[in-house]
């Protein structure tokens, strides 16, 4: 089976995905809490916030980095977090190093909202109350191909569900969050496979929504409360929450480029499960230390999310709510008006975090360069 060294600058599109659906066209427990704070710095402050003693090379580094940014014309905020310290920490417009966001910047995170919707899942099975060998007819009864399909398949992107989000006109969705809940979730149960289930790798928004439905059916919570009382909370992610409405723009960064209300990726319910999240790179940087170990998933856990389960035909190798590489996991997340790629390496035990008030198709081209310039 082929292996991807980095599939980060290959997979760009398909991250792009939501999530890269054109819809443009219309266009606690007592669990360890990360002391991780990551420091910022802008064109007032001094590179002692990005390291207390940095050395030489990783001044040199540093400025390398600037580089790859404002040379790409960058906008949003970034961050390279090795062993809980802060390796680089800066925020960008298209002029160059600004003071326009900081660490808790809320942004849209798009596409990385499905390693959370993952976890949910992992989280179910760890208690009991569900299995990733489930078919989706235990939830849905009423699904045209439901005995065929494991939430195996819906987690790892083998379902060979149509993707509602190909459908946008067809969904008729309005600004009424349970009417658009009930509406996308008819379209995918009745609509006819496109492949056959466990078949070629499809990035689809549709297993990420059905996962989103599943959680709320076995804990009797909402999506949102089930996320907010079982991983945020916890991990001390006091910024982060599910993005319902237009009318939040005010609490996050303001889009580059503002696409309005009655865009897709702006409508209530329409990105449940698979790009509804928004965070800063503070939380990011917590959420991203789980996957070292001893915290709120069971190493079995992270291990499962973690293993490639492509095929020989597949293009990509992809987990559960992640891309896998040689060395560590990635994603990435397009909408219409933000962008972000996350990356981390448990055994190297650092993180690549990338926030981006733009839709942008090179944050997974920044991220494989601080790599390689860092690590």
């Amino acid at each position: 089976m082929k292996k991807i060294l980095l599939a980060a600058l290959a997979a760009a599109s398909v991250m792009g995905m939501m999530c890269s659906c054109n819809t443009d066209t219309t266009q606690d427990s007592a669990v360890p809490q990360s002391s991780i704070e990551i420091s910022q710095t802008s064109s007032e402050s001094s590179q002692e916030n990005v390291s207390s003693e940095p050395s030489a090379e990783n001044t040199d580094g540093e400025k390398k980095i600037d580089e790859i940014f404002t040379n790409g014309k960058f906008t949003g905020f970034a961050a390279v977090v090795k062993n809980g310290e802060t390796l680089y920490g800066k925020n960008f417009n298209k002029d160059g190093i600004s003071d326009e966001f900081d660490s808790k910047t809320l942004f849209r995170i798009g596409s990385d909202t499905k390693q959370f919707t993952a976890a949910a899942i992992m989280l179910l099975q760890q208690d009991g109350k569900l299995s990733v060998n489930d078919t989706l007819e235990k939830y849905f009864p009423d699904c045209k191909n439901g005995k065929n399909i494991t939430l195996h398949n819906l987690l790892s992107m083998h379902s060979g569900l149509t993707d509602y989000s190909d459908y946008f006109a067809k969904l008729n969705l309005t600004q009424n969050a349970d009417e658009n809940k009930a509406a996308i979730l008819k379209f995918i149960l009745a609509e006819d496979l496109i492949d056959e289930p466990g078949g070629v790798f499809t990035y689809n928004n549709s297993n990420y929504f059905l996962l989103a439905q599943i959680i709320e059916n076995v804990s009797g919570m909402t999506y949102e409360e089930y996320l907010t009382e079982n991983i945020f909370k916890p991990l001390g992610m006091d910024s982060t929450r599910i993005y319902k409405s237009y009318s939040d723009t005010e609490t996050i960064a303001q889009p580059l480029y503002p696409q309005g209300a009655d865009n897709f990726f702006n409508i209530p319910h329409a990105t449940t499960g698979a790009g509804d999240i928004m965070s800063n790179a503070d939380d990011l940087a917590k959420w991203l230390k789980v996957f070292e170990g001893g915290s709120i998933l069971t190493d079995e856990s992270i291990e499962v999310m973690s293993t490639s389960y492509s095929t020989e035909n597949d293009m990509y190798e992809y987990g559960y709510g992640w891309f896998i590489s040689k060395d560590g996991i990635y994603h990435g997340g397009n909408l219409s008006e933000f962008s972000s790629f996350l990356f981390t390496s448990p055994d190297k035990k650092y993180s690549i975090i990338i926030l981006s008030n733009e839709n942008s198709g090179t944050l997974a081209d920044f991220g494989t360069a601080i790599r390689y310039e860092l690590f």
